[in-house]
């Protein structure tokens, strides 16, 4: 823009045509200065700027203007209603006898699209440390109306507890109303409210949240003190990647997340933390019986007396045959399960998974020599990690409860359960042989009162294998009230991501059944065989992470219990006479710090 140049000579360079004076009701013969002066005294403007050829005439049109007042008056704004105005005309007072759950359960709907796509959950992509951080951030920029908020810690006992959807956000209050379609107004100070957003389970610190909705959206937060995540959200890192037919999950970072945040002090009053001992984890090869193992060795499998057996699978398994070998070609495809198993450790020497196996069998060995109680009850401290039992030391993950007991005695839980995993010690000829535990027949598995300890809506998740498969769904879910919903897949594979067994193998499978019951949740679909993808443990009975799975089925906080447990879960009950085994220090390596 000329600067430099007066005002008089950018009036002479300014050219008005014939037919725009004539267009202006202007004499052709008039000056260009006061064409310009003219159209701004009678406050036509608009004329004024289509006189303006160039940018240098534009500080002239603006320097002539600004001499008459009706050109500098400011526009008037809109009228906005007062603090005081909107609260005479009761904008933001809800009436709660018209408010329904069932209302707020769509604006719910819509909030749960929102906040995955502002948080990007729609990737599937394994949520590792740095992503949970990114999270948190965003996490607490989000507009919470339509949010469904559990009160877990409050100055006011009645308050604890309270679930429902947020139909209200104020500065120092939400407003929810829970499902006997009451409002409850809570306030945020000193109060501590649980989140679910899809796997993860978010707890929000109320003291850290006062603000409004739309003053978040511009305040800078440090994150990790206003929203945290619970440690359900560490142990669902574990879920590698989540595929269209199944999950591939971790078992040893399940273990090993448990266990986190937790650091411990020993004898010499030395910190340490603990990680699962990953030679137990080291399977690079299939499950052979050392006279087969010997027999591919030497090539002479002809020469080898086997018992006859049929050539190919049996018909019935031909579906779930079809259903894995689709999962395998997913799992091939996927870039992060493909990376996953490539930075797995792996032993060069194809020596039939020696390490593991003898790993096992001298721990199975030294843990079945235990002399522990036959009824033990305890709920963790917060502020104790670990047990001294009969001079044995046991590592206990954070929010665990266990019952150390026989199942078959019997015990008053009083508490209910919206989630219930059953392992029992079925009756087959391999476990007779080997007596590696006791077994149990058929009518003493359906005197357990499953029924008693499930609330209205509940799943019931059953291990079996092929021999009981139908038996659990015909008579022992009917028994205990349940309906079946879904079998699903556990398939075990090697460290390069290849079956344990071959898939048509008849007598040794590389997979087994988890069969799937539901009481009430009849809005609920599961999808059927689906596939949860692991690389096993080569401890007996010692089977991969799933309750965590079922977050995507059950909208409300899990409450856990499982039956014939072998180890300890974080917030989570266990019950069997084997709830220790797995929590012993001679599983674990100490890191000392």
């Amino acid at each position: 823009m000329a600067t430099n140049v007066s005002e008089e000579s950018l009036y002479k360079k300014l050219h008005i045509s014939r037919e725009e004076m004539e267009e202006l009701n202007l004499d052709h013969g008039m000056e260009p200065k006061k064409v310009v002066k003219n159209l701004l005294a009678s406050g036509n403007t608009t004329n004024a700027e289509k006189l303006i050829r160039d940018g240098a005439y534009a500080t002239v049109f603006l320097s002539a203007a600004s001499k008459y007042k009706h050109f500098n008056k400011k526009k008037n704004k809109k009228k906005v209603l007062t603090c005081k105005e909107k609260k005479n005309l009761h904008l933001f007072k809800l009436n709660n006898e018209e408010q329904k759950y069932s209302t707020a359960k769509l604006i719910h709907k819509l909030w749960k699209s929102y906040i995955k796509d502002l948080l990007n959950l729609n990737d599937n992509q394994r949520l590792d440390n740095s992503r949970l951080q990114n999270i948190q951030t965003t996490l607490c920029k989000a507009d919470m109306h339509g949010a469904r908020l559990k009160v877990t810690k409050s100055p006011c006992n009645t308050h604890i507890g309270i679930c429902g959807i947020v139909i209200m956000e104020k500065k120092n209050h939400f407003h929810i109303v829970t499902k006997e379609d009451k409002v409850k107004v809570i306030p945020k100070k000193h109060v501590q409210f649980t989140c679910k957003i899809e796997q993860l389970l978010v707890t929000i610190f109320g003291s850290q949240f006062c603000y409004r909705a739309s003053e978040r959206a511009t305040k800078r937060f440090k994150s990790n003190v206003v929203i945290d995540f619970t440690d359900d959200a560490l142990i669902n890192m574990a879920v590698i990647k989540k595929l269209k037919s199944g999950w591939l999950v971790d078992h040893k970072d399940f273990i090993n997340n448990s266990y986190t945040n937790e650091t411990f002090v020993d004898k010499r009053s030395r910190e340490y933390k603990i990680v699962f001992n990953e030679d137990l984890f080291r399977i690079d090869g299939e499950f052979l019986m050392d006279s087969e193992f010997t027999a591919r060795n030497n090539q002479k499998l002809s020469t080898i007396r086997k018992r006859k057996r049929k050539a190919i699978a049996d018909v019935n398994n031909f579906k779930e045959l079809v259903i894995i070998d689709s999962f395998l070609k997913e799992l091939e495809e996927s870039k992060d399960c493909q990376t996953y198993f490539e930075n797995l450790p792996k032993s060069i020497l194809k020596d039939n998974n020696k390490l593991a196996r003898n790993l096992s069998t001298d721990l199975t060995k030294r843990l079945s020599e235990l002399s522990l109680p036959n009824k033990l009850i305890q709920d963790r401290p917060n502020d104790n990690n670990e047990l001294i039992l009969e001079e044995q030391t046991f590592f206990i993950p954070r929010g665990s409860k266990y019952v150390l007991g026989d199942v078959l005695d019997g015990f008053d839980i009083k508490e209910k359960y919206n989630l219930i995993v059953m392992d029992p010690p079925w009756s087959n000829k391999s476990a007779k042989r080997l007596k590696c535990y006791n077994q149990l027949t058929s009518d003493a598995i359906l005197n357990i009162d499953i029924e008693s300890m499930s609330e209205d809506n509940c799943f019931l998740i059953v291990w079996t294998t092929e021999r009981w498969h139908s038996w659990v769904i015909d008579e022992l879910l009917p028994k205990n009230g349940f309906k079946h919903s879904a079998s699903w897949l556990w398939l075990k594979v090697t460290n390069a991501g290849k079956p344990v067994r071959p898939l048509n193998d008849i007598q040794n499978k590389a997979y087994e059944w988890l069969v799937i019951g539901r009481r009430g949740f009849e809005e609920i679909k599961i999808d059927d065989c689906n596939v949860i993808c692991s690389v096993p443990c080569a401890l007996h009975s010692s089977k991969p992470p799933i309750y965590q799975l079922f977050t995507d089925y059950i909208e409300t906080e899990l409450n856990t219990l499982e039956v014939f447990a072998r180890n300890l879960n974080m917030n989570c009950t266990s019950w069997g006479n084997q709830v220790l085994n797995f929590q012993h220090e001679l599983l674990y390596k100490k890191n000392f710090l």
